[in-house]
């Protein structure tokens, strides 16, 4: 049909939220119906990642290339590497994916998967004819409040601030049910972007003779893991409730999880206790994906409960209701509405469970359910003509003023300006503010710099700082666009020009960069490449994922926000401070993937240098320069899992 390349980029094998089980079976399901619609599927997967149990499930066609780490280590953050794996996982993918870019992409909102790969788009590094297509279930925070796990680490911090800048960069988002897609767009703040569809059936077999008809319900069986946005509590209450009518006659109930094996929150250990007074009896099977439910759910008399109302459950009930086995859904699940089958709605508050379960007896015959063969790949086709007509549109390049500080680092000096001057086009500019240099070696270096158009000097009697140095400088300088270079760093190949292509997006205040790491004098050999996310949501709160000082901004902007602050003393957390400011004044920052910067990284400097490891003093700016602006509950759950969590052990 059309020849255009597809790349399904989906959440790690080693997910285990069921979110992302769910979503790999449902895109299996549809990476087929692509691939006989004509379209060409890629699903690459990390080295060492173990495969899905639904791999059986993908088309022959649908190639599965294994991405190799990179050649230098990828550093995403502080703390576990699961707080940031999903940022450093991203990054990877997008590194692959740009030596041959597919026509489109088609990603799950969940946990932000393809923001690398849109930032890379938004600073003109990559991906300029690529349509990127996001599947918008539940976002992360709406998640984490439906859930009852305590939150020991910001990784959940970090998958919400993914998702926002995915929802913001994103071409098409694709709703699974209106509410999710209000939800999301509600999420972003960014009205007008459309495509609704859902994940086809996956075509799961119903094997001749499993079910035998509607058999009388002997098993009700709840569908998801054991929080409240799985409806588990409600669910526990309609099952009491039932046995204290009489009506259990000999049924059970079964937990279709995974449910936690031990935690503060709901858990089997907190299940076992309550079930000690129950005159039922229960089970939990070791089912962890949905396909595993789903062959669980064949079995004659199990009647499937979806109690939750906030969940992704798409795959799952898109199977039931082609499959015509019938099912128990809440009225407030985000699909209730979308399913019209009334007599299969659930709600505590107006009857009780048993009611349900009598009208339950008829299969649900819903067909509008499933998308029509055309909806998926008519939305793809809309999506990659609007991204070829977007990029047509020419943008000027920013003009660069490089400001730099120095103090007493001669040679640093010379091999900074040096970079700079490789790249000498892009800088209109070039201020250099020497911070109160007094030695006889430095005073000749300076003398030896060539003035003229284009270049100034600031030299200071007396040293004033780093902050004060680059804010005399931002002022001396004219151009539209102000990188900021600190002595010992310097300027990677092309870097001036890429910050400066990357300004071409109107809408972009700031650009930060990933870093080349060095240990070396010289800067030449990266040790480590470390990766920004660059507006961090709250998850900024708690670790600097914004970027480095060594960052390109509008001029105009910079002067706005009042400059780096001079006057506090998180001078070893400038960057931390200043940007975390410019998010919560709403300036929109993106990042170059490419590293712009090659960084000298001093490790036993840093170990003696006691304000770099200040880290509790530059939360204290960073809290004040957010001025409220962060999602207070979500902060909250965070503070209340890691005080919870510090007790327990």
């Amino acid at each position: 049909m059309s020849g255009l390349q597809v790349c399904l980029l989906l959440p790690g094998a080693d997910d285990n939220a069921w979110y992302g089980a769910n979503l790999r079976s449902g895109f299996a399901a549809l990476g087929n119906l692509l691939v006989r619609a004509g379209f060409r599927l890629i699903v690459p997967r990390m080295r060492g990642e173990a495969d899905a149990e639904e791999a059986d499930d993908w088309h022959p066609q649908i190639l599965r290339p294994i991405i190799e780490p990179a050649g230098v280590a990828v550093v995403a953050g502080p703390g576990p590497g699961s707080m940031t794996e999903v940022l450093r996982r991203g990054y990877c993918m997008a590194q692959y994916l740009k030596r041959e870019p597919p026509d489109i992409v088609l990603a799950p909102l969940s946990r932000g998967m393809a923001q690398p790969l849109l930032m890379a788009r938004a600073t003109g590094e990559g991906f300029a004819e690529t349509a990127v297509c996001i599947w918008a279930d539940a976002p992360a925070h709406v998640r984490l409040r439906s859930d009852d796990a305590a939150v020991t680490d910001p990784s959940p911090l970090v998958d919400d601030a993914m998702e926002r800048a995915v929802l913001r960069y994103a071409d098409t988002i694709i709703g699974g049910s209106g509410r999710r897609l209000e939800m999301a767009l509600q999420t972003a703040r960014a009205g007008g972007k459309s495509g609704i569809a859902r994940l086809p059936a996956p075509g799961w077999a119903v094997r001749g003779g499993d079910r035998g008809g509607i058999a009388p319900t002997r098993e009700f069986a709840l569908c998801g893991c054991g929080s409240r946005g799985h409806g588990l509590p409600a669910f526990l209450d309609a099952a009491e409730e039932l046995a204290r009518c009489g009506q259990m006659n000999g049924r059970c109930v079964s937990f279709l999880g995974p449910l936690r094996t031990d935690a503060p929150g709901l858990s089997k250990t907190l299940l076992g206790v309550r079930a000690q007074s129950w005159p039922f009896a229960f089970t939990v099977p070791a089912v962890t994906t949905p396909l595993q439910v789903w062959r669980y759910l064949l079995r004659p008399g199990v009647l499937p409960v979806f109690a939750g109302t906030m969940v992704d459950d798409d795959v799952l009930i898109a199977a039931l209701v082609a499959a015509d086995i019938p099912f128990v859904i809440a009225s407030g699940h985000p699909l209730a509405q979308t399913l019209k089958c009334g007599g299969h709605l659930w709600d505590m508050q107006s009857e009780p469970l048993a009611q349900a379960l009598q009208r339950a007896a008829v299969a649900p015959g819903v067909p509008q359910f499933a998308a029509a063969a055309g909806d998926w790949p008519g939305l793809l086709l809309q999506a990659h003509r609007q991204r070829g007509a977007r990029n047509r549109q020419e943008r000027p390049t920013a003009s660069i003023a490089v400001c730099v500080t120095h103090r007493e680092r001669p040679d640093c000096l010379r091999r900074a300006l040096a970079s700079v001057a490789k790249d000498r086009d892009a800088a209109a500019e070039i201020v250099v503010v020497d911070d109160g240099s007094t030695s006889v070696r430095v005073q000749a270096v300076l003398n030896g710099l060539q003035s003229g158009s284009g270049f100034q000097l600031i030299r200071l009697a007396q040293p004033v700082g780093q902050a004060a140095a680059y804010n005399m400088a931002a002022r001396a300088a004219a151009a539209e666009v102000l990188v900021f270079l600190d002595d010992d760093n310097v300027v990677a190949p092309r870097g001036l020009s890429r910050f400066a292509h990357a300004f071409r997006d109107s809408a972009i205040d700031i650009v930060v960069t990933c870093l080349d790491l060095c240990d070396d004098a010289g800067c030449a050999l990266p040790s480590a490449r470390l990766v920004f996310m660059g507006e961090a949501g709250s998850a900024g709160l708690f670790f600097n994922g914004f970027g480095d000082t060594a960052l390109a901004i509008r001029r105009r902007a910079f002067l706005d926000l009042g400059g780096f602050d001079a006057d506090s003393a998180s001078a070893p957390a400038l960057d931390w401070v200043f940007l975390a400011k410019a998010q919560a004044a709403g300036l929109r920052i993106a990042v170059l993937q490419e590293p712009a910067i090659r960084y000298a990284r001093d490790l036993q400097a840093a170990d003696r240098k006691w304000r770099k490891r200040d880290q509790e003093g530059a939360r204290s700016a960073v809290l004040r320069a957010y001025a409220g602006r962060f999602d207070a509950e979500l902060v909250a759950r965070l503070a209340q899992g890691s005080t919870l969590h510090t007790f327990i052990d």
